[in-house]
């Protein structure tokens, strides 16, 4: 997929990030993290969201849906939501926005950090962990010997999504989601190997959650309605809009021209993130030394999503 496949995808589904005149009702929620059960119960009680007859998911006229980030995680329905927002948002796409979040971004680290050429360059038994975290919570430190020995992909995508991203049932979780979409036999069924590469196809392009991140935006202006996922960005001990990375960061850009920027970065990093997946591997991550200007292609947008910096500001 050519790098212009991001820009061609928003152009197609006309998405943007200001609206200055919604009109009806908007309907919000977030933090939905796979959990089917909450996102169907969501569904039920929404104003603006019913379940067509053919069991897709619909849009209730005049109305407007927001979604606020952290699609996955902890529940098994993660692929099963974000089937249901990204068909929401081709039936309706001037009424349907998504927002980025935390989780949704950290796993743009995967193709990198499962990568043959970066696993050979970084054993699990060298692996300094991650710059947030330091070398207590390491591969070493946190698997058995069996285990770092072995050094699959299956450990290392365990130890990175329980220790590095605060998701310990995602792997099992996303393996019996899995099995519930296959309708064939048990979770025993679904090997380690199949659901590192669910987890992979997903944020290649093309995948789910790679498509969620190229309609989503960092921030959202709907009328005089701002949203953003988490909290703003933060100078001293103010959060305030208007400051954006880049290599000379920009700050106090007003509110409109803020939002529209954040979109072109977040698009550029997509970009970066989609050329480099066919070329060389990176053999440093950005999770091991942090930074807005890391080798790794797309490291600004994971840095963006970041709490704290490497010098802990």
């Amino acid at each position: 997929l050519e790098s212009s496949a991001v820009s061609r995808l928003h152009s197609a589904t006309m998405t943007c990030a200001i609206f200055d005149s919604p009109t009806g009702l908007i309907g919000y929620t977030t933090d939905i993290e796979g959990d089917l059960s909450l996102w169907q119960r969501t569904i039920e009680i929404s104003q603006v969201l019913c379940r067509n007859p053919d069991s897709s998911l619909g849009l209730r006229d005049g109305t407007h849906f927001v979604f606020g980030g952290d699609v996955v995680d902890h529940g098994p329905g993660d692929l099963q939501i974000l089937e249901d927002l990204l068909s929401l948002k081709r039936a309706y796409p001037d009424r349907v926005h998504f927002i980025v979040g935390n989780r949704d971004v950290n796993k743009l680290r995967l193709p990198v950090e499962l990568h043959e050429g970066f696993c050979k360059q970084w054993p699990l038994s060298k692996h300094p962990g991650v710059y947030w975290l330091g070398e207590d919570k390491s591969p070493a430190k946190c698997l058995t010997d069996e285990e770092v020995l072995q050094d699959t992909g299956a450990h290392r995508l365990k130890w990175i999504l329980r220790e590095t991203m605060g998701a310990p049932s995602a792997f099992e979780a996303r393996r019996e989601g899995l099995s519930k979409r296959s309708g064939e036999g048990g979770e025993g069924d679904i090997s380690d190997d199949a659901v590192v590469e669910s987890f992979l196809s997903c944020v290649q392009p093309g995948g789910l959650l790679f498509e969620y991140l190229a309609l989503a935006q960092l921030a959202l202006l709907l009328g005089d309605t701002l949203f953003v996922h988490a909290g703003l960005p933060r100078k001293g001990e103010h959060w305030c809009p208007g400051w954006l990375p880049g290599t000379v960061p920009k700050e106090n850009l007003p509110l409109r021209d803020w939002v529209e920027s954040l979109a072109d970065f977040k698009t550029s990093n997509l970009e970066q993130m989609a050329a480099s997946y066919s070329g060389e591997p990176v053999l440093e991550a950005w999770s091991m030394k942090g930074g807005y200007d890391h080798v790794q292609p797309g490291s600004a947008l994971l840095q963006y999503m970041m709490r704290d910096m490497p010098d802990k500001t």
